[in-house]
């Protein structure tokens, strides 16, 4: 048996962590939280339209020119139902049946076994994920500018709650670093009377002001990590502010994905190829909903007059794939395997020969 790498980690992403198998997967798994305290949102509302239909094509081809595949494992992240999207006729090809993801999240995963029965198949597989998508814009307004006719947001359910408030090995908020820096930058205490939304505003404008963007192919975006060099990537830019939300009772979570738009021949960032791969962040605000940030565009692309466009304002043109990080999965033969972001396919393979020489091409596709 041959297995191929776990290539399911995106280039702004971090090696995959050890994996969770040997936790528990029901709630007692889960540290306990602390309940967020009343907000004070009066003052806000979040406008919600929609944006646009797409269709996308995201595809993976691997090609293994020294090995004899017997049957392929492909596995990708299926696309949730988020505020922002509302996901139609998610599908691989070949097909692929649904699983959860062992992870707390329980997130769904879309598993293919393909027989490699004819020639092609024993040394090359073009992996497909489908869907059809409606994105919808949310923009943070005063409160009287809210639609008339815009429901009153929803609680947000205790099940999501604990798991928007919960540290994990990136969103290590309990490490001493995030405590240093949150003090340097003066962001430790939350007064009694400032809503999730004015404080998550601090935290934002302190990122964005004090932190550099570094891109590197490998490098640790743990929150804490983050917090001691002071820059990173897209990813560990949200990890830390998602790290400074939760230890002050306000969830939040990152968001890993895509831009709706087509990958363009030949881009790339840095030294590897560029298919539209983003992170990016939210926090729910208590009475308004789910607040998006962007934090690595507000650092990198604008100046600080400027920089507050990036903070509540989500003009619906990005696809989430998956929420946080640390997704763990079955490769049937292979053990359970854990992934810290999983923008793209991971294959495992099992056959005769050497996996060497093997070539790897993506796809990003939206009309």
């Amino acid at each position: 048996m041959w297995r191929g790498p776990s290539s399911g980690l995106c280039k702004t992403c971090p090696p995959a962590q050890p994996n969770f198998s040997s936790q528990p997967r029901n709630k007692e798994s889960l540290n306990p939280c602390r309940k967020s305290p009343p907000g004070l949102n009066g003052a806000y509302a979040l406008d919600a339209r929609p944006s646009r239909t797409i269709s996308a094509a995201y595809t993976y081809t691997v090609k293994v020119p020294h090995l004899t595949a017997r049957e392929w494992i492909m596995i990708v992240p299926k696309p949730p139902d988020l505020p922002a999207q509302a996901i139609r006729n998610a599908r691989t090809s070949p097909e692929g049946n649904v699983i959860q993801d062992l992870s707390p999240r329980h997130q769904p995963l879309l598993r293919a076994r393909i027989q490699a029965g004819n020639e092609s198949l024993q040394h090359e597989i073009s992996f497909q994920l489908l869907f059809d998508a409606d994105l919808f814009s949310r923009r943070l307004v005063e409160a009287g500018n809210r639609d008339p006719a815009a429901r009153p947001a929803a609680s947000l359910p205790e099940d999501e709650r604990r798991l928007s408030l919960r540290p994990t090995r990136q969103i290590d908020y309990a490490d001493k670093a995030i405590e240093n820096w949150a003090a340097k930058v003066g962001l430790k205490d939350r007064a009694a009377e400032e809503g999730e939304i004015d404080y998550a505003y601090r935290v934002f404008q302190a990122i964005v002001s004090a932190c550099q963007y570094e891109y590197r192919n490998e490098q640790d975006r743990a929150a804490s990590h983050v917090a001691t060099v002071g820059r990173s990537d897209c990813g560990g830019l949200c990890n830390l502010f998602v790290a400074l939300l939760r230890v002050h009772g306000i969830p939040a979570r990152t968001l890993a994905g895509r831009w709706a738009f087509s990958a363009r021949p030949g881009q790339r960032m840095g030294e590897v190829e560029y298919f539209q791969e983003h992170i990016k962040a939210e926090f729910f605000a208590q009475g308004v909903g789910w607040i998006p940030i962007d934090l690595s565009s507000a650092v990198l692309y604008e100046g600080p007059s400027e920089r507050s466009r990036y903070f509540g304002n989500d003009p619906g043109n990005f696809v989430t794939i998956h929420l946080d990080g640390e997704l763990t999965f079955d490769t049937i033969y292979f053990g359970n395997k854990t992934v810290n972001l999983f923008q793209k396919a991971s294959y495992w393979v099992t056959g005769l020969g050497s996996l060497a020489g093997v070539v790897i091409s993506e796809n990003w596709l939206i009309l």
